[in-house]
């Protein structure tokens, strides 16, 4: 069971970053779990896992709070304490911004080039 294996709770007892986490491994679980495997998530996977709880929040399968404490879980996934990424809502504030990102059928980013840094190998 990925839960007992990843965090070592029963999967009723994930957190939502985890479960985020769980979510962004299913395209590729041996690609992307390098994260897992070096204890610190890569800012492509970070970008992924907002995406999924942007996404629930949206769908309103999670509450405003919880979508904090989401990206807060994700800042603090594998005891980094920070994240690569720093949660900045602002954008919520501003003129643009409509309430939810735009939900398509492309990545929330586009996928890694073998020269990025950002990529998960």
């Amino acid at each position: 069971m990925a839960s007992q294996h990843y965090f070592q709770v029963p999967p009723n007892e994930l957190n939502i970053g985890q479960s985020a986490w769980l979510a962004f491994l299913l395209p590729n679980p041996e690609k992307y779990s390098v994260s897992f495997k070096k204890k610190k998530l890569t800012p492509f996977a970070q970008r992924q896992m907002r995406t999924i709880v942007d996404r629930l929040h949206r769908f309103k399968r999670i509450s405003d709070d919880q979508r904090l404490s989401g990206y807060h879980q994700i800042a603090d996934l594998f005891g980094s304490g920070t994240g690569d990424i720093p949660i900045d809502l602002t954008l919520e504030n501003s003129p643009e911004w409509d309430g939810e990102p735009p939900i398509t059928d492309q990545p929330a980013d586009p996928p890694p080039s073998a020269e990025s840094t950002d990529s998960e190998e």
